[in-house]
């Protein structure tokens, strides 16, 4: 049966105005159901969001997981978050598949991407931009946990005293002294971790993963991605086929239809108008790549699964 899937373009506003969700002005947001904030209703299964939405982000989240576990589905990478790690969602990210135990006690903090802007020049950010680039979690030392949960304090202690004149310049460089632990935590992960020996068809999969998210929305031919790595088609067809048992054309086209939906449930986009944003030669033929993959034409699933927001 087809996946009704719904996707929506998630911007830094639209974050809910939660009892106990703590907000600077529209570029800092946080939450999280650790003592004092019992936690909030939600499915039997644990889901937090529905298999029928998948969600892009348009700015950076981070939650870090202290109890109990969550699952999340994170540009078709599946990711187990337990005790002590740390997931850092980026804009573009698009989340697929969401679930928590019964006893997951977390924290998540938002910051829109002009308030982010303002970390790109520190170490720490290049650090875990370039480590979280690919989705994954970060797992962190009991100290790291404690300095973690003493600074998240003292920034919920801000956020809740009045006539502060330095409020935004004190949680920017709270903020900034968690940045620069989760960096070394990082350094200390990729120090300890054993060299790992690739085979030839693992090395070419990454670096092809690595160009298709770069230029996917420009390129779908697997002969731009094989000029890249100065390869033939042929051969990183064949790479790529081997490492994953999938067709390398194949893995392109779930990043385009992704970016397709994600698109089309905006509202604010015309049928050609994502086609000429995905550098498709004409509506026509972005309408039967888009069927082929999905089933329906742009255009109805367009209409049948739009979300009014």
């Amino acid at each position: 049966m087809e996946k009704q899937d719904k996707i929506i373009q998630v911007d830094f506003a639209m974050l809910p105005d939660l009892a106990d969700a703590l907000k600077m002005g529209n570029h800092f947001w946080l939450v999280d159901n650790l003592t004092g904030n019992p936690p909030r209703p939600r499915p039997a299964d644990g889901r937090l969001m529905s298999d029928n939405y998948v969600i892009k982000l348009s700015f950076p989240i981070i939650f870090f997981c202290l109890e109990g576990s969550m699952q999340l589905s994170v540009n078709l990478t599946q990711i187990d978050v337990g005790p002590n790690d740390v997931m850092v969602l980026i804009p573009g990210h698009i989340v697929e598949r969401w679930t928590a135990s019964a006893d997951c006690k977390a924290i998540a903090m938002a910051l829109s991407g002009e308030y982010a802007s303002n970390f790109m020049n520190q170490r720490s950010a290049l650090v875990l931009q370039n480590y979280v680039y690919r989705p994954r979690k970060i797992h962190c030392s009991d100290l790291f946990c404690r300095h973690f949960l003493q600074v998240y304090q003292m920034i919920r202690d801000v956020l809740q005293m009045d006539g502060l004149e330095y409020r935004d310049e004190l949680v920017l460089q709270l903020l900034g002294a968690l940045s620069y632990e989760a960096a070394q935590q990082v350094s200390i992960e990729e120090r300890g971790r054993a060299p790992e020996k690739k085979t030839r068809q693992e090395q070419l999969y990454v670096l092809f993963i690595q160009q298709v998210m770069e230029h996917y929305r420009e390129h779908r031919d697997i002969a731009f991605y094989a000029s890249q790595l100065f390869l033939t088609p042929k051969y990183l067809a064949r790479a790529v086929y081997l490492h994953t048992g999938r067709h390398a054309s194949d893995i392109i086209r779930d990043y385009v239809i992704l970016e397709a939906k994600a698109l089309l449930q905006m509202g604010s986009y015309s049928v050609q108008q994502v086609s000429d944003q995905l550098h498709f030669t004409n509506a026509s033929f972005f309408g039967k790549y888009f069927k082929a993959a999905v089933g329906c034409s742009p255009r109805k699933y367009q209409t049948t699964r739009s979300i009014k927001l």
